[in-house]
């Protein structure tokens, strides 16, 4: 309680020395019902912050692929728009998260190696099939992790990681769409909802203050 009195006091008292001088204070909350009255007065603008659309967040997907020399087909897409209906961009980047341990998963799982045509960084072997007429049956822990070869990080991967991951959290709070029809763009509101209809988490509503005194 006294360090929530003492913000306000600050906040109140905030001055500047000149007109080219001034303070923003900018807070975000995913429960904005339960801040504080005299806290939310502060804040002069309320803006609300939609989920990413579908189109964006098949960027958001393509942006991490591309780190993996990694280019979605259309299918892809069109798999990954429907699948991430109600995540947020974190949500999606916390999927994608697990992409850099399946090079590992792969090479520990495998059961057939055989001697790359080229080293790589001094390693000497990489996974292959048993149909391989140069592979040879051993486990990957024998020839020694450091002298495999990482297999890549394949498109499939990237839809199996969606696969295999949890729902976003759905805890839809019905204050925070009060919040957000009485102090946000009602219209953007509606409008997030028709976009993605089947979307039941509600987005974050950033609360912005600038703070602007002369002398």
């Amino acid at each position: 309680m006294a360090f929530k009195n003492e913000l306000l006091v600050e906040m109140s008292g905030v001055n500047c020395n000149s007109k080219s001088n001034f303070i923003v204070v900018l807070a975000a909350t995913n429960i904005p019902e339960t801040v504080d009255p005299a806290f939310l007065s502060r804040f002069r603008y309320k803006l609300f912050v939609p989920l990413p659309t579908p189109e964006e967040r098949v960027t958001i997907v393509e942006n991490v692929c591309a780190k993996f020399n990694i280019t979605l087909t259309d299918d892809a897409s069109a798999y990954i728009r429907q699948k991430t209906t109600g995540y947020s961009s974190r949500d999606i980047v916390g999927v994608l998260e697990s992409l850099k341990y399946i090079p590992m998963r792969k090479t520990l799982v495998a059961k057939y190696f055989k001697v790359a045509e080229k080293e790589v960084s001094g390693k000497k072997y990489i996974a292959t099939w048993d149909t391989d007429e140069n592979g040879f049956e051993e486990d990957a822990t024998v020839l020694g992790l450091d002298n495999i070869i990482r297999p890549p990080i394949l498109e499939e991967d990237v839809l199996e990681v969606f696969r295999n991951c949890a729902p976003p959290r759905q805890d839809v709070s019905m204050g925070l769409m009060q919040f957000a029809r009485k102090y946000c763009n009602t219209q953007q509101v509606e409008q997030q909802q028709r976009n993605d209809e089947n979307c039941v988490q509600l987005c974050c509503v950033a609360m912005l203050m600038c703070c602007f005194w002369g002398k």
